[in-house]
């Protein structure tokens, strides 16, 4: 089976007042219920609390020194249909490997962006673009 890492900063666990309210408690088992229920965490899995500096969002430019969830995101159906799983989920939950290796061989190939980075990337670049 397929794992998608899911990581999720405390700066975020602590913006929604339910899970903050967990994690104030200390109560673990409440903990792994709301990871569970509500963020999408496998706790079936390992995972662990470990405090670092990170970004918190993939989007934002802010980054945070402090604790975060390193997990596995849950895949089944529930979750999946719920809205809350991230594409990289979606995929692995349809369990479809020629699905998964297009994804990664699309991801692995030159675009004109890398033209930017060095002359021989500009020149494979433009050579990929005309085929």
């Amino acid at each position: 089976m397929t794992h998608v890492v899911r990581n999720i900063s405390f700066s975020i666990l602590m913006q929604d007042e339910e899970t903050a309210k967990v994690i104030k408690s200390g109560d673990e088992l409440a903990f792994e219920k709301i990871l569970y229920e509500k963020w999408g965490v496998e706790i079936g899995e390992p995972w662990q609390v470990l405090s670092c500096h990170h970004r918190p969002l993939e989007q934002s430019p802010e980054t945070f020194n402090g604790p975060m969830v390193i997990g596995v995101e849950r895949l089944d159906q529930e979750y999946i249909s719920s809205g809350n799983a991230s594409f990289e989920a979606q995929v692995a939950a349809r369990n479809d490997i020629s699905l998964m290796m297009d994804i990664k061989r699309i991801g692995r190939q030159g675009s004109s962006e890398k033209a930017f980075s060095s002359r021989d990337g500009a020149k494979r670049a433009i050579k990929q673009e005309m085929c």
